[in-house]
């Protein structure tokens, strides 16, 4: 999509190229986060990945500051 924002790629061995992997867009007043990374147990349990699935469901919901913490009220319990 033109007004989608590429946020980070990975290469793809079929195509032998980088492929966007992780975008935003904004769809009318909506935002959307999107991904289109592995399946595996391993991706799913590690931190890193996540830490991109809780971001990006509190920036769609416009619960992320700009600094990349989240608004008062959706911070992680320790």
């Amino acid at each position: 999509m033109p007004t989608a924002e590429a946020l980070a790629d990975a290469y793809g061995v079929e195509t032998r190229a980088n492929q966007v992997c992780v975008w935003t867009n904004q769809y009318g007043k909506g935002r959307v986060f999107g991904l289109t990374t592995g399946h595996f147990n391993q991706t799913l349990e590690n931190a890193d990945y996540l830490s991109l699935i809780t971001r990006g469901l509190l920036w769609a919901t416009e619960k992320l500051r700009p600094d990349g913490t989240p608004v008062a009220g959706y911070e992680a319990k320790q």
